[in-house]
């Protein structure tokens, strides 16, 4: 739970930058539902990372790496 649910933003802030589905949940519901709730838990919205924020960053890295 902690590693997947640690790298949620990451996944939720990747997809948003590269406009695909990483989590996809038609082809894997449970854990995309698990990851839905894991994220809106009031102890983990409290110091989870913004997926805006982290779209930002991954879509700044993106464009230095392909320079």
């Amino acid at each position: 739970d902690i590693a997947l649910g640690g790298l949620s933003a990451i996944i939720k802030g990747a997809e948003k930058a590269t406009d695909s589905v990483l989590i996809d949940p038609d082809k894997m519901p449970l854990l995309s539902a698990w990851m839905d709730r894991f994220c809106k838990s009031d102890g983990v919205k409290e110091v989870m990372p913004d997926p805006a924020k982290q779209a930002e960053s991954i879509s700044i890295w993106r464009a230095n790496i392909w320079i």
